[in-house]
């Protein structure tokens, strides 16, 4: 390793101990920001030769900043990551926890400028996003003093800005940094922010959202507390497929003493059915002792619903959601259907599409067990069932789980 300041071989760090002195942050920066790629210095380009990756020689710059004044030396390693960070805004997020450490040091660094403090704050901003941490972000930007910054900061904010959809704020900053900031690469760059951030507000172009689901899950429930509105979040389209889902275990002891009733309602939807509420009771003796009932946004949402009204599902929670909640109240319980085919393809569907492959509980086919103590040997639906034992029909969901329930203990 050579000293990357007067060339001398050294053993250790990245220079000389006669040339820790002459550190600046400058030089840090420029390292920070180096053309790895195209070398222009010779000590550096065999410095660079030497690393088991070219990219590495922008860290370096971090090891550099270990010599400038001591009270500023926080500040310029954030600024190193920044400027390493170069083909994206600000600080990268394998860098957060460093700013998370340091972030209250740097900022209250009397020594920094009030520009050096608001950037410093716009990179900890950028932080709290990356750990989605999104309740303490409202409190820190409204801190951030718009008529000190640089550009970055005023980049960072207003990115901040158009995720709350707040393109109104967010323009204004760019505009003005704009005004502030010349150079052709930074008015192409602000251009093309303000630009976009119109087409966010007008419609033609996506309102943010995160990529991961979790946190896109966490995000909207922040603009839900702020009263943003927001695109509501969508099934998972991942899957068990169809043929990989074990068959259901049948429960065939007669009838049991404590069981869970089960309807699935289901919309028709182009050619097929998407399941859009559940409802289930839990019997034990004969009697109910307990429900559970929740509506579900489906795959697609069915134009012209039949049984249920549109806005009871369309901002319901997802397939997942409700079938865990559903697990959690059948428990290992028997579960009852009595419609079975149709009934338990929506079982198995909300299953897979909740990434499971089968489901433990043992089903009491009613029509089946009807047909097993038919003294005529008839073949049974459940409307043909229902009508033996003088059952009426429910209308509701939830009616047709009682009235299933009516019908097991009449065959009990």
């Amino acid at each position: 390793m050579k000293c990357l300041i007067c060339g001398k071989e050294i053993n250790n760090g990245v220079v000389c101990n006669e040339c820790k002195e002459k550190v600046t942050e400058e030089l840090c920066y420029k390292v920070a920001q180096y053309d790895y790629h195209n070398p222009d210095n010779e000590v550096w380009g065999e410095v660079i030769r030497q690393l088991d990756e070219p990219f590495k020689f922008r860290g370096l710059s971090l090891e550099l900043s270990d010599y400038v004044d001591e009270k500023r030396r926080e500040f310029v390693k954030l600024q190193c990551m920044n400027k390493m960070n170069s083909s994206k805004l600000g600080i990268s997020v394998y860098n957060s926890d460093f700013v998370l450490e340091y972030a209250k040091k740097i900022i209250d660094n009397d020594t920094l400028s009030n520009e050096e403090i608001n950037l410093s704050k716009a990179f900890l901003l950028q932080c709290y996003e990356f750990k989605q941490l999104w309740e303490l972000t409202e409190k820190l930007s409204d801190s951030i003093d718009t008529d000190s910054v640089f550009v970055d900061t005023a980049l960072i904010l207003s990115d901040y800005y158009m995720k709350l959809r707040r393109y109104t704020q967010a323009i204004e900053i760019l505009e003005k940094a704009k005004a502030d900031f010349k150079g052709d690469d930074v008015q192409d760059r602000i251009s093309k922010l303000i630009e976009n951030y119109k087409g966010r507000e007008n419609g033609s172009k996506k309102a943010y959202a995160p990529q991961n689901r979790d946190n896109k899950i966490i995000f909207y429930e922040y603009l839900d507390k702020c009263g943003i509105e927001h695109e509501r979040l969508k099934n998972p389209k991942s899957k068990i497929k169809e043929s990989e889902f074990k068959p259901f275990k049948r429960y065939e002891n007669g009838v049991p003493g404590t069981y869970i009733s089960l309807w699935f309602t289901a919309e028709y939807y182009l050619k097929a059915d998407e399941v859009v509420e559940v409802n289930a009771l839990r019997v034990t003796d004969g009697k109910i002792t307990d429900r559970f009932q929740s509506f579900i946004y489906p795959i697609n949402e069915p134009k012209n619903p039949k049984f249920v009204k549109k806005e009871d599902f369309i901002n319901a929670p997802v397939i997942r959601d409700v079938f865990c909640k559903l697990l959690d109240f059948i428990k290992d319980d028997i579960v009852a259907i009595a419609g079975f085919e149709t009934q338990k393809v929506y079982f198995s569907r909300l299953a897979r599409y909740s990434l499971m492959d089968h489901v433990d509980n043992e089903i009491f086919d009613v029509v089946e067990y009807g047909e097993d103590i038919s003294e005529d040997f008839s073949t049974y639906t459940r409307s043909s069932l229902l009508e033996k034992y003088e059952v009426a029909e429910g209308e509701s969901g939830m009616e047709k789980a009682e009235a299933t329930v009516k019908l097991v203990e009449k065959m009990r």
